[in-house]
């Protein structure tokens, strides 16, 4: 029964958590080191019901956990913003399957029953990411419409298509950078948590380190806009549209961490379970295609579910040589 909670059940709390994850901050724009501040006041409340349950202990591990990991919550909005919700989850999700299956494999040995074959389930699942995020890629045209009055040009106005989107290279290109390295730091940034060897209060340190770092970024992101920049843009109505958002962004962020967390400490560990749970990207690219038509017309329709079936085989390779 211990390891269905630590293991399956949490895999799949933290599936969907982290699956609906992106979506709140697509409902609505909000400033993304803002949305950082505010969750991260969620986050640290949640933080202290571990202590109902266990003595007072502080961890490093959880320091240097949540040193590694505000960099990533901050670089996830960044990433959505740039190039999309389903293009940005699914490479991010891709690419920490990636780094967390080797630090599983190479650096703390953890044992599978068939490597072999648990390999190929990992190739199918990066395939299926690489497909999946393929549906979402796009040329973007520029549609120019002429505004004629009384025989006279009145101006250009500049609209999107009904199908797409702007298309700019540099954005582009600075959000696929960001992605690669937020999911090198997303993988990383479990490390404390196994090193840590399944100290719950993990989760309490964490907590209240994440908290201090936030806090520290928003002020040097304040001073920076407000004193020096002199940006008029950071108005108090602002940053009291980014509250709701940030705590629903928070509770779902904390119940996926936390079930994460037990998923680490599970024999599913870094090399099973955290690639499982970041197939959570499916949850989002349909959010994404379904809610805000990111994935549009017939052809990427058809390149979308042709990565999520190689992505099941793959799930199912995985799960059961594991």
């Amino acid at each position: 029964m211990s390891y269905l909670i630590e293991g399956p059940v949490c895999v799949a709390v933290a599936f969907l958590s982290f699956g609906l994850l992106s979506v709140p901050i697509k409902l609505k724009k909000v400033d993304p080191m803002l949305l950082q501040f505010f969750m991260s006041k969620v986050i640290v409340l949640s933080s202290f019901i571990i202590l109902i349950f266990k003595p007072f202990e502080f961890s490093w591990y959880g320091v240097l956990g949540a040193a590694l990991w505000v960099p990533v919550s901050c670089l996830s909005i960044f990433c959505v913003q740039l190039i999309g919700l389903s293009l940005a989850q699914s490479l991010w999700s891709g690419g920490t399957m990636i780094f967390s299956f080797l630090y599983g494999i190479l650096v703390f040995r953890e044992q599978v029953r068939d490597i072999l074959w648990v390999s190929i389930g990992m190739g199918f699942l990066i395939v299926g990411v690489i497909i999946i995020s393929l549906s979402d890629f796009r040329i973007k045209k520029r549609v120019v419409v002429v505004v004629v009055e009384n025989n006279e040009t009145q101006g250009l106005l500049e609209k999107d298509d009904n199908q797409e989107i702007l298309f700019d290279v540099k954005k582009f290109l600075l959000g696929l950078f960001l992605t690669f390295v937020m999911a090198l730091l997303n993988a990383t940034s479990m490390l404390p948590a196994k090193l840590d060897s399944g100290n719950m209060l993990y989760i309490f340190s964490f907590g209240v380190s994440q908290y201090f770092f936030g806090s520290t970024l928003i002020l040097i992101y304040f001073v920076v806009n407000t004193v020096i920049k002199k940006d008029p843009s950071l108005t108090r109505k602002k940053v009291f549209d980014v509250i709701p958002t940030s705590i629903l962004f928070g509770v779902l962020w904390a119940i996926g961490y936390y079930a994460q967390m037990l998923v680490t400490f599970s024999r599913l560990g870094l090399t099973v379970g955290i690639p499982i749970i970041q197939t959570c990207f499916i949850v989002s690219s349909l959010c994404g295609m379904i809610c805000f038509k990111e994935i549009t017309g017939i052809f990427r329709k058809v390149i979308f579910f042709s990565g999520l079936i190689i992505m099941l085989i793959g799930f199912f390779l995985v799960l059961f040589f594991s």
